[in-house]
């Protein structure tokens, strides 16, 4: 049986059906190397930037050997862009940005790049849709 989790800062946030939903402030209490997958979302907009290392391994450490995290959210750069070019409706532009609880909001490289300095490894990035990316990262290897 696989061990899905979403770990959230509110239950109402949009996650994969078939993942048992955690708030953020359970996680000390979940078993450690214990989860086939893990989904935060966009989890990470809502910490602040210089506890996002420390969040980062401390999900880490939740994951089974051959773990899987999924990190998915808006992409600010992307989402301004297709405000301005293609009319992404603005309500629901600020909606994400202003009412969400949000302290930031990243692009993809960004978490990318806070993400490349864990040790956890990036399987995959990309976007899913106009303005929303996908990171799935796994347990780096020790050497």
């Amino acid at each position: 049986m696989k061990k899905n989790i979403a770990i959230l800062i509110d239950e109402e946030i949009e996650h994969p059906k078939d993942y048992r939903y955690h708030s953020l402030d359970e996680l000390e209490n979940l078993p450690d190397s214990q989860y086939e997958n893990i989904y935060i979302g966009d989890l990470l907009d809502y910490i602040p930037p210089d506890q996002i290392q420390e969040l980062l391994a401390k999900i880490s450490k939740k994951l089974a050997k051959d773990g899987k995290l999924n990190i998915q959210g808006p992409d600010i750069l992307q989402m301004c862009w297709y405000c301005s070019k293609f009319n992404l409706d603005i309500s629901k532009f600020r909606y994400i940005i202003f009412q969400t609880g949000k302290k930031i909001c990243y692009t993809l490289d960004e978490v990318v790049s806070m993400v490349s300095t864990t040790d956890l490894k990036i399987e995959s990035a990309s976007y899913i849709n106009a303005y929303e990316y996908s990171i799935m990262v796994v347990q780096n290897e020790p050497n």
